[in-house]
């Protein structure tokens, strides 16, 4: 039976070398079928048959999904052929097809870093493939393959589901559409052509029905948009001020549109009216990637982003925004308290987190993560059994922390 469009929404593609991630591939081929079910996920092109035009299958394939997994192996961007050139400078190769067309149907994107391959920087990829180097990785490890899995169904699992409201929001406009253009078909003459002139003129007691519905629609729309400008207007937004040594060049984001070059920190102020917390939605309109704190923000938190980028942004009402350009620079030991993360801070080969509040949560999980790209590098769980833990920085020369709950000691070795 043909599958419809509703269970078509929301695939995914996974992208990987047979002869370097195979293994891995299929891990995750077999968590994610675990998840969303097995006529979700495209693995492979073994599903292409003699004399089909594998450039046509791959891209038809790549543009049905909404999103693609990119395993990277320490080997994938140097493998060669035969003939001793690059695979990924070939252009019928198939990873650089499925990529490609991904980019230029602007699929979602999620580069899965596998047992300690790095991220490919633009120069070293192709030029239809240098986008790539601008999506945020996500690493993958046998030795936390369970966490690393969870974190990834977490952004597929929020992914997905906008894909399936725009979806759901497209079909009901199509809806609409159509209800409105039959009853503009079925639309009558007045029957009396010598109907009084001022009555005519009235402003919809004498309109046909699709007249009155599109007025009924054009007064409900105007509602709403009044409602959602009032929403914007309620936001409150910290006046410009000039950059200074006590704001530490911080830039009040008077509208929800800004560009920042990567890497930057954005800065969460709750002024106490948001009883919920501050929580913010933050989309790359050159990636089309969005970001969301994963806790709510109660008083004042900083995020590092690594990407750089046009964004958009929305906040509830009664919280700040702000932006503060470059990394920043934390010297250690220190202190990193609360939602979010901490600035950039030189690696030594390893640091010791240890707890100084909990804050009221049974547990806090940390990430330590490379500031030039965003991935993670090392975990750590803190608990009341286990009160410190140690993270190993990978080599990376800039790392910061983060951590979702607790006040934490950060400090070398």
């Amino acid at each position: 039976m043909a599958e419809s469009a509703a269970e078509l929404a929301g695939r995914i593609f996974i992208s990987y070398r047979r002869g370097e991630t195979a293994y891995p591939a299929g891990w995750l081929f077999d968590r994610l079928v675990q998840h969303f079910g097995a006529v979700q996920i495209f693995k492979d092109v073994d599903s292409i048959e003699l004399g089909d035009d594998f450039v046509e299958v791959i891209t038809r394939a790549v543009g049905s999904c909404d999103v693609l997994l990119a395993l990277i192996g320490d080997q994938w961007l140097t493998v060669t052929d035969l003939n001793g050139r690059r695979r990924i400078d070939d252009p019928d190769d198939f990873v650089r097809l499925e990529i490609q067309a991904a980019l230029t149907r602007n699929v979602r994107i999620i580069p899965i870093l596998v047992d300690g391959a790095r991220m490919p920087r633009a120069e070293e990829l192709p030029a239809g493939l240098a986008g790539l180097a601008r999506r945020q990785a996500l690493e993958l490890s046998p030795n936390r393959f369970e966490y690393d899995t969870n974190r990834l169904l977490k952004v597929l699992d929020a992914t997905l589901a906008e894909v399936r409201t725009a979806h759901d929001d497209a079909i009901s406009q199509s809806a609409v559409t159509q209800a409105l253009q039959s009853t503009a078909q079925n639309d009558r003459p007045l029957a009396d052509p010598t109907r009084d002139a001022a009555a005519e003129s009235g402003p919809t007691k004498n309109l046909s029905p699709f007249h009155r519905s599109r007025s009924l629609l054009l007064m409900i729309g105007g509602g709403i948009l009044t409602a959602v400008a009032a929403v914007y207007l309620i936001i409150q937004i910290v006046p410009n001020e000039p950059a200074s040594k006590e704001n530490n060049g911080a830039q009040s984001l008077a509208s929800n549109e800004f560009k920042e070059e990567g890497p930057w920190r954005l800065v969460v102020h709750n002024d106490g009216s948001a009883s919920n917390g501050c929580t913010i939605t933050l989309v790359n309109r050159d990636t089309n990637e969005s970001w969301s704190n994963g806790y709510p923000v109660y008083e004042t938190s900083s995020f590092l982003i690594a990407q750089a980028g046009t964004f958009r942004w929305s906040i509830d009402s009664g919280c700040t925004v702000l932006s503060r350009p470059g990394p920043g620079n934390l010297t250690l030991p220190a202190v990193v308290d609360g939602v979010g993360t901490s600035d950039a801070f030189k690696a030594p080969e390893m640091i010791t987190v240890r707890v100084k509040d909990f804050h009221g949560n049974s547990r806090c999980e940390l990430e330590l993560r490379d500031v030039a790209t965003g991935t993670v590098v090392d975990i750590g769980e803190l608990n009341k059994q286990k009160d410190s833990v140690t993270l190993q920085t990978q080599g990376r020369p800039q790392v910061y922390l983060v951590n979702d709950a607790c006040a934490v000691q950060v400090s070398p070795g």
